[in-house]
């Protein structure tokens, strides 16, 4: 009781503060007794800028101790949920980080992106759940900044200043973090554009403008994007068949494609050269809330997030949503930790704490040891990285700040440049609850943002990996390798596949469906595709498959491009959201090159030259996406209950099929009752009579009626096919215009009705056949009449 009499806690200045609530323990360590005890804090004091390590505790005979903000033996039961990285106003600057066994943080200003001009070492303070905090009273806007973590452990902590991660502009991934204040650059709103109306349009920020016939001013760059009225630059190659030289390109010619999304190749900080001509893809990450500079006109100041913005902006304007391809599943850190030049961010404040090593992950999902140094029994090394990403880490998704980080880094984008949504590359290595809390999180905010990515890995991964069927009922879609594999057949070698054998017709007819019958739960959670930045292009594809064959079948150029658009049909009607990559209605080649992710312009860029030589393809492809966007309710369907309802395959109706070929039947959406009426209106109507008041051929009551029944027919084999159609309740023929065939595709008829119950279709081709209404009955029957009268 004397002993409990003399503990005390003393303030820095001295103050004694009688401690309450002590708490003997009975268990002695090394002959001495261990004490929990409270002391008696003001509640008008009890927040994080509390200064606990202000106090000491004295007790005679112990070793006078200061006191600090509880501490977890665990690391992962750290969590603070406040804002970290600068928050700035005018008279004052905040600063947070997590580095929660550091036993030091400072925040390094300068003047300068470079040198050490007014370089000033600013203590921060410790706060709780292993933070720290600094508040600078003056105005630091335009200032630089780096944080320096230190500690007696030097391996983990070897006195390296790095960018904070939760910098927002950055000078490069190997230079400061710029104090912007608050950027104002106007941004047209998002869009409204549903998830099951999205038509995804993939590009590279620099192929889209680099080329010199681009037309393009700013070329390579964000603002290149914003760029109207660009027109292809006549040349030694294109001169002699442009039409005037007024081909679009750029922005313009994306609007004129027609999509509702872009998804952009990653603009995020990464390990690259901003000042060099040197080309990269952008997926090995250092900083995920800085846009990269080598986009930017300048890279020392706030260029990079207002002319990003300005793009993002430009295809609000058009109408486009904007989708990022982030790559939150590793950093370019190195693994090595004895590598100071490639310690960025992360393991300069919380070492191995953002990372899946054997000390956080020491037995895999799969039951696996994760370390390569110790055996199942024994404690982990802790020094093993796991390595799913095939870059040399992973980063640990499922720890609760680095949960945290990725949350805010998303919600970031999405308030900070009203970001439409998110692409996730290598989405396997991102944990199912992460993710599902993600996807709530951003759609709490817009219900419309999209998420969606790889559903699977680069390599062996300690967690169970987010594949294709995790993703059911969570709010995200994968991209349906299913069915690219099944059309074009896969990336790593030679197999059947059906746009070149007609075989995989299972896995094709899944596909159609949504994958409903496969891995989703809804046609919103595929991303359905035959072509994208990685692996060859589908041209080059072809080529690839057309030379490594071992049989007599012969592919002449002509084929390949019927092929190519044979895919574009499937890709465009198929349910489910479809994505294609910029070029790829060009015929896109990167002359066979498999991965380009380092290959020079001359590979990567978007030739404009292409779209004179490949203008029907061009056209062909609009024509799809403008057909699926003028009838979602036909080609975009919402629900699996809907597909179910709605769609049935030829067998399923009592039809044959020829071999190699796929056939079935849409049904419209439910009619209104002003559609039912009036088709009971015209169905009374005589033979040659019109309706009273007279219909406009653009009345939208009109046009559902156009849109009861669809066929879909596709005919991979070489040779003309015959297909037995639908007919009407009474077993009559059935009268449809195609509003896609061979050579052109869109909403309008593209061809004479078909009335007889048969249609050919030609070899490696599509046909897509709408229903005609009563008027438009008549009316091909009376022209069959007048054509046969003036037959000599």
């Amino acid at each position: 009781r004397s002993m409990d009499a003399h503990l005390r806690v003393r303030t820095a200045e001295g103050a004694r503060t009688p401690a309450l609530h002590i708490k003997r323990k009975l268990k002695k360590l090394h002959d001495r007794m261990r004490f929990e005890f409270s002391t008696d804090i003001p509640e008008s004091m009890r927040n994080e800028d509390y200064r606990v390590n202000d106090h000491t505790v004295e007790l005679p005979g112990f070793t006078k101790t200061k006191l600090a903000w509880t501490s977890h033996d665990n690391v992962d039961e750290y969590y603070y949920d406040g804002q970290l990285g600068w928050i700035y106003s005018p008279n004052r600057c905040l600063f947070r980080c997590f580095s929660p066994h550091a036993t030091q943080v400072s925040v390094v200003l300068y003047y300068d992106a470079e040198g050490d001009h007014g370089r000033t070492v600013v203590p921060m303070q410790p706060i709780p759940e292993g933070c720290w905090k600094a508040d600078v009273h003056e105005d630091l806007r335009g200032r630089y900044y780096k944080l320096l973590a230190e500690s007696p452990d030097k391996r983990l902590f070897p006195g390296v200043e790095v960018i904070d991660p939760y910098s927002t502009c950055n000078t490069s991934h190997t230079g400061r973090g710029l104090i912007f204040g608050n950027n104002k650059t106007y941004i047209t709103d998002s869009p409204k554009i549903a998830p099951h109306e999205s038509i995804i349009y993939e590009l590279h920020i620099r192929d889209a403008t680099i080329d010199h016939h681009s037309g393009v001013s700013c070329k390579g760059k964000f603002l290149g994007l914003t760029e109207r009225n660009t027109k292809l630059i006549p040349n030694e190659e294109n001169a002699h068949v442009a039409p005037d030289g007024a081909l679009s390109t750029g922005l313009d010619h994306i609007i004129e494609m027609g999509p509702t999304v872009v998804q952009i190749l990653p603009w995020q900080d990464f390990d690259n050269d901003e000042h060099s001509e040197q080309y990269r893809w952008g997926y090995m990450p250092v900083h995920f809330n800085s846009p990269d500079g080598w986009y930017a006109t300048n890279t020392y100041n706030e260029s990079r997030v207002t002319e990003l913005k300005m793009m993002i902006d430009a295809f609000h304007k058009a109408g486009i949503k904007v989708v990022m391809d982030v790559v939150y599943n590793h950093t370019a850190e190195d693994s090595n930790e004895f590598n100071l030049e490639a310690r960025f961010s992360f393991n300069g404040l919380a070492p191995r704490y953002y990372y899946r090593t054997c000390g956080s992950n020491p037995v895999s999902f799969s039951g696996h040891n994760t370390c390569a140094w110790k055996a199942m029994d024994e404690p982990r090394c802790g020094h093993c990285y796991s390595n799913g990403s095939g870059c040399g880490n992973e980063f640990r998704s499922e720890a609760p700040m680095a949960r945290k980080f990725l949350i805010d880094s998303l919600l970031y984008w999405v308030r900070e440049y009203k970001v439409d949504g998110f692409r996730f590359d290598l989405m396997g290595l991102i944990d199912r609850d992460s993710l599902t809390i993600a996807a709530q999180k951003l759609h709490d905010i817009d219900p419309n943002i999209l998420v969606y990515g790889e559903p699977w890995t680069g390599g062996p991964t300690p967690i169970a990996v987010t594949d294709k069927g995790s993703q059911r009922g969570r709010g995200f879609g994968v991209f349906n390798n299913t069915l690219r594999d099944s059309l074009r057949g896969s990336p790593f070698g030679i197999e059947e596949c059906y746009l070149m054998d007609g075989g995989r017709l299972d896995e094709l007819k899944k596909g159609i469906l949504g994958s409903i019958h496969d891995f989703t739960d809804s046609p919103t959670e595929t991303i359905n595709y035959i072509e994208c930045h990685d692996n060859r292009t589908l041209y080059d594809h072809f080529c690839e498959y057309r030379d490594l064959r071992n049989d007599d079948i012969q592919f002449y150029e002509s084929d390949l491009v019927r092929m190519h658009k044979l895919g574009a049909v499937v890709v465009f009607t198929s349910q489910g959201m479809p994505f294609m990559q910029m070029g790829q209605e060009m015929c896109r080649t990167k002359n066979g090159v498999e991965n380009s992710y380092e290959s020079p312009d001359e590979i990567n860029k978007i030739h404009w030259n292409w779209k004179i030589q490949r203008y029907d393809v061009v056209s062909y492809y609009r024509g799809l996406i403008a057909l699926r966007k003028a009838h979602p309710e036909v080609f975009s369907m919402a629900n699996a209950q809907s597909i179910r309802d709605r769609i049935l395959f030829f067998e399923d109706m009592g039809l044959s099929v020829p071999d190699r070929c796929v056939a079935y039947r849409i049904m419209g959406a439910p009619l209104t009752e002003e559609q039912a009426a009036l088709q009971a209106k015209l169905n009374e109507l005589p033979f040659g009579a019109t309706p009273d008041p007279p219909l406009a051929d653009d009345s939208p009551v009109l046009e559902a009626l156009k849109w009861r029944t669809i066929i879909v027919i596709l005919n991979a084999t070489p040779v003309n096919q015959e297909f037995r159609l639908p007919a009407l309740a009474d077993g009559m023929p059935e009268t449809w215009f195609p509003v896609v065939n061979e050579h052109s595709a869109g909403p309008q008829p593209c061809g004479e009705p078909i009335m007889y119950g048969f249609v050919t279709v030609p070899g490696r081709s599509a046909m897509v056949l709408r229903n005609a209404t009563v008027l438009e009955k008549h009316l091909a029957i009376e022209m069959e009449r007048l054509e046969f009268l003036s037959d000599p």
